[in-house]
């Protein structure tokens, strides 16, 4: 079952105070019009580009490497619900910066993608998928999720990623539209707010 998610004119940021010594950040995206074709393949893709998995992510190189602020950040598609969802946790101070960032690293996804970063990406999808060949209970989720998800045999989802291309990936960039901005505010019980 797929759910339609209304889109927003205008981003609705809401921010709660927290026990949390870190505030957490979550950036809630909607995906517009998606093909069954790009939320099997090219949004796997950039999603891995984005976030998704690695420590070579744009997130990650915008908020941890250069900038410090963060332990972790990542990037979810949750596919049947028409969502991107990234998250990370950051000191009260920088949320303003991180948002920022986020922002501008989901902007740069429409036109600054590179050929060597749609491979790597590809490599790690291709690399999982063969890894869940290699004990009997993951064989049997591959053949569940199959079923259930209506997604492609091993072979077929192999060959479709290997042709997916960065101009595939900075389209699928031009789909999604940010919704809301949750902030759960850290440092109330240490007095900082």
């Amino acid at each position: 079952m797929e759910v339609k998610n209304k889109t927003r004119k205008k981003v609705k940021e809401v921010t709660e105070e927290s026990h949390f010594s870190q505030s957490q950040v979550l950036f809630i995206l909607n995906t517009l019009d998606l093909t069954d074709y790009e939320k099997k393949y090219p949004f796997i893709i950039y999603n891995m580009i984005l976030g998704g998995g690695s420590l070579e992510t744009k997130l990650y190189h915008a908020l941890r490497d250069e900038n410090s602020l963060c332990y972790n950040v990542q990037s979810l598609f949750q596919k049947n619900d028409n969502l991107e969802l990234i998250i990370t946790a950051v000191d009260e101070s920088n949320e303003n910066k991180t948002k920022n960032l986020i922002n501008s690293t989901i902007k740069e996804m429409e036109n600054k993608v590179s050929d060597d970063e749609v491979k790597r990406a590809i490599s790690a999808v291709v690399s999982s998928i063969n890894m869940s060949l290699d004990s009997p209970d993951r064989i049997i989720d591959n053949y569940l999720f199959q079923y259930l998800n209506s997604i492609d045999d091993i072979e077929t989802r192999i060959n479709e990623f290997k042709k997916v291309t960065k101009n595939d990936v900075m389209k699928i960039a031009r789909k999604v539209k940010l919704n809301t901005i949750y902030i759960l505010r850290g440092g109330v019980e240490n007095g900082k707010n």
